[in-house]
């Protein structure tokens, strides 16, 4: 990941439900425990440490850019069409540039070993994916 993630790049784990969001921080399901222990990325510093320390914390829809890193792990039932159009959602930059990975609950829920190997190995392939120059 290092070789391929900009030194200083944030990564903000969500879910976004019936315009209701969550942050999830490393001892979390929801890619939490994945991008921010396995993969060892970081939140942006706006966040408060103790809502990274949690398991999820709800918060306002204004807050959204606040809390946005330059790339987004999101559970949703969204399309990326959707949340573009969506007028708050889609003026972050993660979703403007396309810098987010939505998958749904059933995706994101487990926490077991085998399913968070699985989840890891699939954000890897989309970060690694979004910065690796087209051959």
């Amino acid at each position: 990941m290092q070789s391929v993630v900009p030194a200083d790049a944030t990564f903000s784990v969500m879910q976004e439900y019936d315009r209701q969001v969550f942050i999830f921080g490393n001892q979390s399901g929801r890619g939490g425990r994945n991008i921010y222990e396995l993969l060892g990325l970081q939140a942006p510093k706006n966040i408060p440490s103790e809502l990274m320390q949690g398991a999820y914390y709800e918060f306002s829809i204004e807050l959204l850019s606040k809390y946005a890193g330059d790339y987004i792990v999101l559970t949703s039932k969204s399309q990326l069409k959707d949340l573009q159009a969506e007028p708050i959602w889609g003026s972050l930059p993660a979703i403007k540039n396309g810098n987010v990975y939505i998958w749904t609950e059933e995706q994101s829920w487990f926490r077991d070993p085998i399913a968070l190997l699985k989840q890891t190995q699939d954000l890897a392939e989309w970060i690694i994916g979004l910065n690796t120059p087209s051959k």
